[in-house]
């Protein structure tokens, strides 16, 4: 009855494979993993193609079902169908981490460079450093760990840091309780494990 596609974060393109009454008023359900139900309405094209906004996460599977569709000759088609969706981009360190840092950790007194307040184990955040203060270079807090382990999450200091506390010295980052958002942790994990690139 129908296909799912992807096409960039937020954005679904759903493929009616029958031809289907333009005036039907379907509800899109997107789910995801350990997140809410969310319901959205939408209406076909003449078409038959449907961009839905939803609210994917990087990394994620998503189950999106589609109830309420109606087929040209007015009876019900495919009532509660459901597909899965994955949403897999390519994290790029300058428009998709690098902004997590500037929101979270690149200030004078935790992660920037400063000559009056030393940043925290060493550690530059700012776009001009951050990169080469991360992959392969020593935790400087457990020795053998280092901060970024290109392809390996699980391995990376950073990671740990940042999902806090099992395995880690200290607190976790950020300091004082304002945590990373899930999409922002999931998007530094996906570039570790895409090789942790300079891109």
């Amino acid at each position: 009855m129908w296909d799912v596609a992807v096409l960039s974060e937020g954005q679904l393109r759903i493929t009616f494979t029958e031809i289907v009454d333009p005036a039907s008023s379907i509800v899109v359900r997107v789910e995801g993993e350990g997140s809410n139900v969310e319901v959205l309405s939408a209406l076909i094209v003449d078409d038959g193609l449907e961009v839905v906004t939803a609210p994917l996460v990087p990394g994620i599977e998503q189950t999106i079902t589609i109830e309420g569709v109606v087929g040209a000759n007015g009876l019900g088609a495919g009532c509660s169908l459901a597909a899965v969706a994955s949403y897999r981009p390519t994290a790029l360190y300058a428009s998709d981490i690098q902004p997590v840092f500037d929101r979270s950790c690149a200030f004078v007194g935790c992660h920037a460079a400063s000559d009056q307040f030393p940043p925290g184990e060493g550690l530059v955040l700012t776009a001009d450093r951050s990169w080469g203060s991360l992959v392969g270079i020593s935790s400087g807090q457990i020795s053998g760990r280092v901060r970024v382990a290109p392809g390996l999450p699980d391995s990376s200091y950073l990671v740990q840091k940042l999902q806090g506390p099992e395995g880690i010295i200290g607190d976790p980052m950020p300091q004082g309780g304002l945590f990373l958002a899930g999409s922002d942790l999931a998007l530094i994990e996906l570039w570790v494990e895409q090789g942790a690139l300079d891109n």
